[in-house]
């Protein structure tokens, strides 16, 4: 601010302008940089997503391993886990192109960068409103200013994948709160109920369904009674 001339561009007044300048050109690049890498947000969070999914066929085989030898199934699983492995190979495509992309618009916008100081200069230079000293020494200021201005340009990459595994970890978070709220309460007894007083396990009221937001009921508002002996 002490060495930046008054009059921007040498033309009308205005103290700090390159302050102001640099905010703009480093604010307009990371907008850029939004639209043309934006979508990594959603790929980075599909990319978690298969290959979760991937690691865990992995596991289920391991595990499984002794059924699906006697039932034969090595075709059927072989023909899963590639399903699987397809979609993690699709998504990596699509993370280079869309990283290509942002490193192409990263790349021409640190060249210009290079020369913007000498363009915005110039005019009040030619002018005399600066001395050529004072212009170079503007040149490292206006440089090392608008570096830290340009920190999540630079770091866009970065955010995108932090921005993905904070979403999944808010639907896991979400998908455990909806499971507490369909779970009923179980009430432990201390004896038998007045209508089954000789029981030694009695259930009433029992639902149970698949996981997911349209999970099939397999049991809804089921009973159950065991007396002794049985």
């Amino acid at each position: 601010l002490v060495l930046s001339p008054d009059y921007a561009f040498g033309v009308f007044y205005c103290p700090g302008w390159l302050l102001y300048l640099s905010i703009i050109y480093s604010g307009v690049g990371a907008l850029f940089a939004h639209w043309v890498g934006g979508q990594l947000i959603l790929i980075n969070f599909a990319r978690q997503k298969y290959e979760a999914n991937f690691r865990y066929r992995i596991v289920q085989i391991r595990d499984n391993a002794e059924s699906i030898a006697l039932w034969g199934s090595e075709g059927v699983e072989n023909s899963r886990m590639k399903e699987s492995f397809d979609w993690v190979v699709r998504v990596w495509w699509l993370i280079m192109l869309y990283t290509k992309r942002l490193g192409f618009f990263t790349s021409f916008y640190m060249q210009t960068s290079m020369t913007f100081p000498y363009l915005v200069l110039a005019p009040s230079y030619f002018k005399g409103q600066i001395s050529l000293g004072t212009m170079f020494m503007l040149f490292n200021a206006l440089g090392s200013v608008k570096g830290g201005f340009d920190w999540f340009l630079m770091s866009y990459t970065t955010v995108t994948s932090f921005r993905a595994t904070i979403d999944r970890l808010q639907n896991f978070i979400a998908a455990v709160d909806t499971c507490k709220k369909d779970t009923s309460e179980i009430h432990v007894l201390s004896g038998p109920p007045p209508e089954a007083p000789g029981a030694v396990v009695v259930a009433k009221g029992v639902s149970v369904r698949l996981p997911g937001p349209k999970g099939r009921c397999l049991w809804q508002s089921a009973g159950l009674t065991i007396g002794p002996g049985d």
